[in-house]
């Protein structure tokens, strides 16, 4: 909720001093957006019409429309469904705006001329859903529509244990069954992090950065923090004020 996007003092402080600022992916790359499009869809002709039966289809199809993203399901029939499933959730949460923290952090950014970098490409992000069986991802995407977990619940729980800080609340909504994808938290989550230490050790001793990646990334052993931490970095928490 757009309420709950909201920059502390403190983290205003560290964009102005950072002389760059690294998300996931360069959200300001708009050429990028474009070019991982076509990473987007699934392979071999795959659609989600050939991986759901003909009621559920219809189901999910319906389910679009009474949200106002008809048109936007009939152009990503053949998107891999994490991806329509990710959409979706976004459209039914429960609040009249509704806005991404990294949007309110481009936007600082932007406003004190901060140069934008990307972690990966969202090319890259994309191509790690070809690891996950399309049915398995088709049936998540009919678990949201059948409301097999309720989205602003869920939702509020990560949004609520982030605001507080607590990584071992962050980590056991990560690794909750329900989401389908705990089998697969090695592919999206830990070796990404792995990766990215890799990459910062370069970074992190030539400048000041300020590093926004999604709070799934942050909690446990595999976790960015501790993975910092074995690295030799200090790693402290920075007061949401």
């Amino acid at each position: 909720m757009q309420k709950d996007a909201i920059l502390g003092e403190n983290a205003k402080k560290c964009i102005a001093e950072a002389e760059t600022v690294y998300f996931e992916v360069d959200m300001d790359d708009m050429k990028e957006m474009m070019s991982a499009l076509k990473a987007m869809k699934m392979k071999n002709g795959v659609t989600l019409k050939s991986l759901l039966s003909i009621e559920d289809y219809e189901k999910v199809k319906k389910y679009f429309s009474e949200i106002g993203q008809g048109m936007i399901f009939t152009v990503m029939q053949d998107f891999k469904p994490l991806m329509l499933s990710t959409m979706m959730q976004v459209k039914t949460l429960d609040c009249q705006k509704t806005i991404a923290m990294e949007q309110v952090i481009m936007k600082e950014a932007k406003l004190e001329k901060k140069v934008i970098e990307g972690l990966e490409t969202l090319a890259y992000q994309a191509s790690l859903f070809d690891s996950i069986p399309y049915e398995l991802q088709a049936k998540q995407l009919l678990d949201v529509v059948n409301k097999v977990y309720d989205v602003n619940i869920e939702t509020s729980r990560l949004v609520e244990a982030y605001k507080r800080q607590d990584l071992k609340a962050i980590e056991a909504i990560i690794n909750d069954e329900q989401w389908r994808m705990d089998n697969y938290l090695e592919l999206l989550i830990y070796k990404r992090n792995h990766n990215w230490v890799q990459k910062l050790h370069s970074i992190l001793c030539s400048k000041a950065v300020f590093i926004a990646v999604g709070a799934g990334h942050l909690p446990g052993k595999q976790g960015l923090i501790e993975l910092l931490r074995e690295e030799g970095y200090s790693v402290s928490p920075v007061a949401n004020q």
